[in-house]
This record gives structure tokens, C-alpha cells and sequence, in this order.
């Protein structure tokens, strides 16, 4: 069965990218109608749903994809309000 935790998040976000770091979900990015985002929500899904504000992308991306590899969250493109990049970051959480 679908648990949901209303309100879990800040704010709403569409087209965020998420990836799992041990027992967090890592939300990063999105965008609502007018703003594209920086944001860095982490879900901790162990925790009883809690959620933290991790360290902001360098720029606001909405559709980009990420990964987690050894640690360190990749963030791969995404689009601003403008264009879309073919930008790269690396965090370490």
C-alpha cells in the first residue's frame, strides 16, 4: 500500500530530480509555474517522513536528472527558465 505525507516538502516542485542517499531521498531542483528552483530537500524515509534543506544547487535547474555514486550526488542537466544546460555537479552529502 502507497503511504503519503501530506505537506512533506517545503513547497511544491515539478520536474525535480531525486536520488537516494542511504535512507534519504535527495529532491533537487524543480520548478513552479514562474520560478525554476535551487532547491535541496532530503526525505528521510526512515525518520518518519522528516525533511532537512541540504546544500542549494549552483544554479536552478528544472528536469535534470541525478545519481548517486560513492556518495557523491551527480546532477546532470536540467533547464532554467531560458535554456537548458549541459551542466555537471558533483556534492558530496
Amino acid at each position: 500500500s502507497w503511504a503519503t505525507y501530506a505537506n512533506a516538502l517545503p513547497a511544491g516542485s515539478a520536474n525535480p530530480a531525486v536520488t537516494l542517499v542511504g535512507q534519504r531521498l535527495i529532491i533537487l531542483g524543480g520548478r513552479n509555474i514562474a520560478t525554476t528552483f535551487t532547491y535541496n530537500h532530503q526525505f528521510n524515509v526512515s525518520g518518519g517522513g522528516t525533511v532537512v534543506s541540504g546544500a542549494a544547487l549552483p544554479s536552478a535547474r528544472h528536469a535534470p536528472a541525478a545519481a548517486t555514486v560513492g556518495g557523491l550526488v551527480h546532477v546532470v542537466g536540467g533547464c532554467n527558465t531560458i535554456t537548458c544546460t549541459s551542466y555537471l555537479s558533483v556534492h558530496q552529502e
